[in-house]
């Protein structure tokens, strides 16, 4: 039996729906489905997450045979049943086991199939007459008229007929099942192994779609009453009972989840199977009983493994795919990806930089009137930085000494002009200005990152004018150097907010010289995004 991976993401609206992952073959194959806002509940080590309470319904369906009259009566009807009454608009076929019996029974003037040892349980109640039995075998291949009509016409021969499934036993329910293989594991497989027909009829939101137009826009558990209310009205509902059966749950918003197929990626463990297998003799296991025990068993039980993911959270896969599906291609950094779209220039590079080592550091000092040059070691750290850079389009850089020595070697590598731009200049440091980094100083900048809107030194900046500095200098770059690598030579808490207003994270601690490079999305205008949908902005030529 195929495992897939479960995965869960909280809905805007309840209850959390689930999406099992599912492969026709073990190979490779496209994502195609939005996966934003789906999610569902996990299988983690082969172990289901699952609360026990009572089930919604069980409704058995009066499926009119058409096409393939059986022999002795002019009409009969199927008897399927299903625990999930809202799938019932999606169904596309029949199960039935070759080898179990079935019997046909008479209630008034209407006859009906199901399996023989479930008849007394199905028929409790109703003054029926068995006719005769068959074999399922004898019922597969035959046609029946579907309870809805939402895909009649629209697909072809293989679907609303009746086939052999080895899930199918006769020890609940009728013995016949209703396949809406959308949603369910053994459905899902048995429609790839037939070409049944997979309906896309759920969003991700839980709603039903335009291919359901009576229910377009009604989440899924909405639909059950008017469903099933729908099927009595028209002749289609012959039982409807509670039964107690184990339904997954979301184990953090404690709602019930929704199996449904979506087209995902696999990694084929099955042909590397074997090598692992092997590779498992050469590890030293302890306790060693675990190397031909529960790890052997995982091994050999391992299923394919999914890494599709639809949280958006998770890990993106860096696959792109021209439109008509012919080649891909897989992008192994955000690098190669500035460098392969730079003829489209949706992406600009910059690299922040805080000025290689000066006298006042060495010092200890905030130095706010720029006068600080750089030390012996701070010209290696320039050069070197120099040497490190492969490609440069443009040097902006702070007015203050430190700094322009530190732009000149990459403006001499490269034949560029130094850029110096007023606003990246060091922090106003207020009266603490050109003070030594005594027990005072140090708390104040302590509150100047806890706090935003603190003023550093009482009448000096606050990390928020640093970054309406940033914001700026984004604005900037955007406007004149779009596809372009940049690189900015400023101080150490200016780089900080400069990051921050481009959209990343706030480095802990800026080094001298040190680059710190952020791929700017130019349609966002904030840092590279890999999730989708922004990622699918950006494109390969």
């Amino acid at each position: 039996m195929w495992q897939g991976e479960y995965f869960e993401v909280e809905l805007l609206s309840n209850p959390t729906i689930q999406e099992p992952e599912k492969h026709a073959q073990m190979q490779w194959m496209k994502i195609i489905d939005d996966p934003e806002l789906v999610h569902g509940y996990y299988l983690q080590y082969g172990e289901h997450i699952i609360t026990e309470q009572l089930g919604r319904m069980y409704d058995a369906l009066a499926l009119r045979a058409i096409e393939k009259k059986l022999p002795e009566l002019k009409s009969i009807s199927l008897l399927a049943w299903t625990t999930t009454p809202w799938t019932i608009p999606m169904h596309m076929a029949i199960a039935v086991h070759n080898d179990l019996t079935y019997v046909l029974v008479q209630i008034e003037d209407e006859a009906y199939l199901v399996a023989k040892n479930r008849l007394e349980t199905v028929m409790k109640g109703k003054n029926f007459t068995v006719l005769t039995e068959y074999p399922g075998s004898f019922l597969v291949g035959k046609y029946y008229r579907p309870p809805f009509d939402y895909y009649v016409g629209k697909i072809d021969e293989r679907n609303f007929r009746v086939y052999h499934a080895d899930f199918v036993t006769d020890t609940d329910g009728t013995g016949i099942a209703h396949e809406a293989p959308e949603f369910g594991d053994v459905d899902f497989q048995l429609a790839k192994q037939e070409g049944i027909f997979i309906t896309s009829a759920i969003d991700e939101a839980g709603k039903y779609t335009a291919q359901v137009p009576d229910y377009q826009g009604t989440l899924y558990i909405d639909a059950i009453d008017p469903i099933t209310e729908r099927l009595k009205a028209e002749g289609k509902l012959f039982k409807k009972e509670g039964i107690t059966h184990r339904v997954p749950y979301c184990p953090r918003s404690n709602t019930p989840l929704m199996q449904k197929a979506q087209k995902s990626w696999f990694i084929d463990i099955q042909r590397i199977k074997s090598e692992l297998i092997a590779q498992n003799e050469n590890i030293n296991w302890f306790p060693d009983h675990f190397k031909h025990g529960r790890f052997l068993k995982s091994l050999e039980s391992a299923p394919d493994w999914c890494i599709s993911r639809s949280r958006f959270w998770g890990t993106p896969m860096p696959v792109w795919q021209s439109a008509d599906g012919s080649e891909r291609v897989v992008i192994d950094s955000r690098e190669e990806l500035y460098q392969r779209n730079k003829p489209l220039g949706q992406i600009t590079k910059i690299i922040f930089v805080r000025h290689a080592e000066s006298e006042a550091n060495v010092a200890k000092m905030y130095n706010d009137n720029g006068t600080s040059p750089l030390t012996k070691k701070g010209h290696e750290q320039a050069k070197k930085l120099a040497q490190s850079l492969e490609q440069v389009d443009v040097v902006l850089c702070s007015p203050f000494l430190r700094t322009t020595q530190t732009a000149e070697p990459i403006a001499q590598k490269f034949g560029l002009d130094i850029e110096v731009r007023e606003y990246l200049h060091e922090t106003n440091h207020g009266t603490l200005a050109d003070q030594t980094q005594t027990k005072t100083v140090l708390e104040e900048r302590k509150k100047f990152f806890e706090n935003h809107d603190h003023k550093f030194g009482g009448t000096g900046e606050s990390f928020n004018d640093l970054i309406a500095r940033g914001e700026v200098l984004r604005q900037e770059i955007l406007a004149k150097y779009p596809g372009k690598t940049v690189v900015v030579v400023s101080h150490g808490h200016p780089v900080k907010a400069f990051l921050v207003a481009c959209g990343a994270k706030r480095p802990s601690n800026t080094e001298n010289a040190k680059p710190y490079v952020l791929y700017l999305d130019n349609n966002t205008g904030k840092e590279i995004n890999l999730h989708r949908p922004y990622i699918d902005r950006i494109y390969v030529p």
